[in-house]
């Protein structure tokens, strides 16, 4: 592939027949990476400190924790995509859990986006899954993860244009910076997944693509954009980052996700519709613009908030997405959720049955509320009785052989306070009480002491 770089890539806005920047334009004028621009991903500026003491630690720059784009190389440069052949075959040396299904194998399309079987021979704009083939022998509806679906070229005249790929077991990964840096955005990525680490991802970067028959005669607009999935084979992660989005073709740019079993999720109000210009400066994924999240592992959840204001067609109740399906009825956990978008100025309120407790925002993608204790009881049938005759059965459960009383001078209670309150003033009471479940409605807390 005449576009293979011969160069460490880096990132400047072209026009036809020329590269605008804060330098003359001559890709091999940087001699070593530290005549790379400032800000760049290659520059090897995003230095780790290591304490040999007896509990190491890395520290992130944070000139680097700030950075949108993850690094790619000459090394990583697909050279088997080009204008003839589309597509780069990849097998996984791990399980990828994708929409209830696992996957050992990835295809890399030149037109942004990844599959995981072979999907279909061609497809036609507006795109509108799951899709039916017409011939099951040869195609199938498509598991696609999809960036950025349109139809589009490398340009020729810009060296190092073209899709790179790296895979990466964390680890094992010797570059420490890149292994930490997945461990942080990851950990803090969405409301999903908080403390989480992964242990695979794949990078993919489409790097200054252009749109697909592109006359000579007209100016060059390129997009740059990237796709970040990691797992720790049992949940999945996938991060998308929009480092430049400069030309849309009608409907032709697809951003979504279709999977097995006619499980199919387009990213409105973006996909498909000119608003997709503005992926670069919405997202806000680790406070970062452009950067955009989401779990796919089972159902699709999205780690970006929805603003409103950029469809009024929207629902006025979006959907609430939280870190976890099920809380303790006793309280004093901290739920983190993804909705509407949150400010510092956000009043935010969390409902709990008929409790109300005062949240935060901790991003503005994700806001947290303490749990408060929630006294509920529902019957299996919903409250519904039924004239059922179930044999009687005796459970008898069996002590343990040696039983030793506990009698201690001294009880000591530690607990995390950031769990229980965000008040740093607040006073602490203890007391001991008993739960109970009667005939009424509600269960009740009894005062013992």
């Amino acid at each position: 592939n005449t576009n293979a770089p011969r160069h460490k890539p880096h990132h400047n806005r072209h026009r036809e027949g020329a590269v605008f920047g804060a330098h003359d334009g001559s890709h091999g004028s940087y001699g070593s990476h530290d005549a790379l621009p400032p800000g760049d991903p290659l520059r090897p500026q995003h230095t780790y400190f290591r304490n040999e003491g007896k509990a190491p630690t890395v520290v992130v720059d944070p000139n680097w924790a700030k950075q949108l784009m993850y690094p790619y190389e000459q090394e990583d440069y697909l050279t088997s995509i080009n204008s003839m052949k589309q597509m780069h075959d990849q097998p996984l040396p791990f399980r990828l859990p994708f929409s209830g299904f696992a996957f050992n194998y990835v295809w890399v399309h030149k037109d942004g986006y990844v599959t995981f079987n072979k999907g279909l021979k061609s497809y036609a704009f507006p795109l509108s899954f799951p899709m039916v083939p017409d011939d099951t022998n040869v195609e199938e509806d498509p598991s696609i993860i999809a960036a950025f679906f349109a139809h589009q070229d490398i340009p020729s005249d810009v060296e190092g244009s073209g899709v790179y790929f790296r895979l990466i077991e964390v680890d094992k990964e010797v570059n420490l910076t890149l292994k930490q840096r997945l461990l942080d955005d990851f950990s803090t990525a969405m409301a999903a997944s908080i403390g989480w680490e992964p242990k695979f991802a794949f990078i993919v970067t489409w790097k200054n693509m252009t749109f697909a028959n592109r006359r000579r005669e007209r100016d060059l607009k390129t997009n740059t954009y990237q796709m970040i999935l990691a797992t720790d084979e049992m949940q999945t992660f996938v991060m998308f980052n929009y480092e430049q989005i400069s030309w849309v073709t009608h409907l032709d740019n697809y951003a979504g996700l279709n999977g097995p079993q006619a499980f199919a999720y387009e990213y409105s109000p973006f996909s498909q519709n000119p608003r997709v210009i503005l992926l670069p400066k919405m997202g806000w994924g680790n406070g970062i613009e452009g950067r955009f999240y989401f779990t796919i592992d089972e159902e699709l959840e999205p780690g970006a908030c929805v603003n409103k204001e950029l469809d009024p067609n929207l629902p006025d109740r979006m959907p609430l997405h939280t870190s976890t399906d099920y809380i303790i009825m006793l309280g004093g956990q901290e739920l983190n959720f993804t909705g509407p978008c949150l400010t510092e100025d956000s009043n935010i309120i969390c409902r709990f049955d008929v409790l109300k407790v005062k949240g935060r925002m901790l991003t503005n993608n994700i806001g947290a509320c303490i749990t408060p204790a929630v006294m509920y009881e529902e019957s299996p049938e919903s409250r519904k009785e039924f004239d059922v005759w179930v044999k009687e059965q005796e459970v008898v459960e069996n002590l343990p052989v040696e039983r030793r009383p506990e009698d201690p001078h001294l009880l000591t209670i530690e607990w995390q306070s950031d769990d229980l309150t965000w008040d740093d003033s607040a006073r602490v009471s203890i007391s001991l009480w008993g739960y109970s479940e009667k005939t009424d409605v509600y269960p009740h807390l009894t005062f013992l002491i």
